[in-house]
């Protein structure tokens, strides 16, 4: 207590001077002493050191005297620390005391500082939060080697050794340890105080087990498989995994979403199709492919994709819808009359792969040919090669009434159908009332070789046609079905159609000249006829010697 009631004897400390004086003044009283709790601590003494040599410690100095370290043996003897009651210095001790003579210091407080409450768990070890713990190495270890727990690991273990056994186990597919540290009850969890694994955690374990090579025997194999549905189970994303900006580990992710099953993994690709990340989407698409004519429930979904702005996406639901069978040919059809170009070349390459199973779709891929788009007839002429010959009359159908600019893309995919099916589509048009369409019609019998021999005599009227474009593609059509020797001649007096002009008289420089002027420039005129022709004659004649010359004495 410090006030007016404060006993005397209590207060601070005077300088040792006043004190020494303030002594003498009273007399030598007897000392009086009061204890003092273990809580004082170290004590400040006179500037001599205490007689007797029963007390053995370290001095050092202090602005007000000495502090002497007591040994902890004095300590624990004396039981407590005992000061004398007077103010000032300390009288000194009797021989063989036990107590150290001490001047009481006293200080400014120091600032009070803010109280911060941590809370920590009864397995902490330590009592500084920022401080990390440290697994027990041997723990970890022994549960690498595929051990159970010992008996009692739930209470000796710290958090941060089950977290890293955890880990551990899992990361070696020790499925039998992960089970013993996690089990399935969320009773048992709680009993054995089971640690929770972060998000992270779980998304980096199921990263490095999809992107790890397989192992070399069936049973390792089905370890990894069994701790990748583990981790799914326990919450790990698969659309991160799907996700993944490594082109392995998303063809990894797809396997494991198919090795689901068609149920399962059929309603995880689904969802996944709906993903913000167009890689996720593509995944999950080629994943769905993977499972084949399974997962055909879900081909309105995948056909959905091939109008996405993304080419990869659209390339991986083209891909996976020709391996769901012709079951998904009705929901790729509604593409074809998509407004997006890259829509309608999705939808029929999709259609190609699925092949002669959509072959009765046909009508509408033949459509495409007169598309505006360059490379979507071409996909659909790739796609009517594949359905197989019943579709050159389609093709044909598509020929008749097309505009001309489009003729040229649906005759070429009638020669690529090729066949006797393609020739007989072709033999109604070359009586068409339109000489465009005669003209391409006889273009691709003649195109199409040895097996539209049978049908040259529907070629035959046309080399009288009135139009001279279709009497030339008829005649040069005939030559290559080999239909008789004098057709060659027929085909060089046809031209384009025009009478080849008479052969001129004279070949040379001068033409034809006047009448008495021939001079020797090759004119054929009256009087210069002779010198006229000589002149030809040696025109031609030195004309020939420069073509005659050898490759060396043209090059000097």
């Amino acid at each position: 207590m410090i006030g007016p009631d404060m006993p005397p004897g209590v207060g601070p400390a005077e300088p040792p001077a006043k004190a020494k004086r303030r002594k003498s003044s009273r007399g030598d009283a007897g000392p009086q002493e009061q204890a003092i709790g273990p809580a004082m601590g170290p004590a400040a003494g006179p500037s001599s050191a205490p007689s007797g040599g029963t007390v053995s410690g370290k001095v050092k100095e202090h602005s007000r005297g000495l502090s002497v370290d007591l040994p902890a043996s004095l300590t624990a003897s004396a039981g407590a620390i005992r000061r004398t009651g007077g103010i000032g210095p300390a009288p000194r001790p009797a021989v063989g005391s036990p107590y150290i003579a001490f001047t009481e210091v006293h200080e400014a407080p120091a600032a009070k500082q803010p109280v911060v409450f941590a809370s920590f768990s009864g397995d902490d070890k330590s009592l500084d939060p920022e401080k990390p713990e440290t697994p027990d190495a041997s723990a970890v270890q022994l549960c690498r080697r595929g051990e159970l727990p010992p008996s009692g690991w739930s209470a000796k273990w710290s958090q941060a050794t089950k977290h890293a056994v955890l880990i551990a186990a899992i990361d070696d597919a020790q499925m039998h340890v992960v089970y013993a540290l996690r089990p399935q009850s969320e009773v048992w969890q709680q009993s054995v105080q089971a640690v929770e694994l972060e998000q992270d955690d779980l998304n980096r374990l199921l990263r490095e087990k999809a992107s790890a090579k397989p192992g070399s025997t069936a049973a390792k194999r089905a370890k990894t498989q069994e701790a990748i549905r583990w981790l799914l189970e326990t919450g790990a994303s698969l659309e991160a995994l799907c996700g993944d900006k490594d082109f392995d580990v998303r063809a990894a992710a797809s396997s494991i979403v198919a090795g689901l099953g068609a149920e399962e993994g059929g309603a995880q690709a689904a969802t996944l199709l709906r993903s913000e990340d167009w890689q996720a989407r593509a995944t999950a698409a080629e994943a769905l492919g993977k499972l084949g004519k399974e997962a055909v429930i879900h081909s309105e979904a995948l056909a959905k994709l091939l109008g996405d702005t993304e080419t990869p996406v659209r390339m991986a639901a083209t891909a996976a819808l020709g391996k769901l069978g012709h079951g998904a040919a009705a929901h790729i059809v509604e593409a074809l009359r998509s407004p997006f170009a890259g829509t309608r070349l999705a939808a029929c390459e999709a259609l190609g792969q699925i092949g002669p199973g959509a072959a009765e779709h046909g009508p509408a891929v033949a459509e495409l040919l007169q598309d505006s788009d360059w490379q979507v007839p071409t996909a659909a002429a790739n796609t009517l090669k594949r359905f197989g010959p019943a579709a050159a009359a389609h093709c044909a159908l598509v020929l008749s009434r097309c505009e001309s600019i489009a003729r040229p893309a649906v005759a070429e995919a009638l020669v690529r159908l090729g066949g006797v099916h393609a020739a007989e589509s072709l033999v109604p048009l070359l009586r068409s009332e339109d000489s465009d369409v005669r003209k391409h019609a006889a273009e691709c019998l003649g195109s199409l070789g040895s097996v539209a021999r049978p049908f040259a005599s529907a070629l035959t009227p046309l080399r009288e046609d009135s139009d001279r474009d279709v009497k030339r593609e008829a005649t040069r059509a005939l030559m290559r079905l080999g239909c008789g020797p004098g057709l060659r001649m027929a085909v060089m007096e046809a031209g384009d159609g025009d009478p080849i002009p008479p052969r001129p008289e004279g070949r040379g420089k001068g033409g034809q000249g006047e009448e008495g002027k021939g001079g020797g420039k090759g004119g054929s005129g009256k009087g210069g006829k002779e010198k006229g022709g000589k002149g030809g004659r040696e025109t031609r004649s030195r004309s020939r010697g420069r073509r005659s010359r050898s490759p060396r004495r043209a090059h000097r």
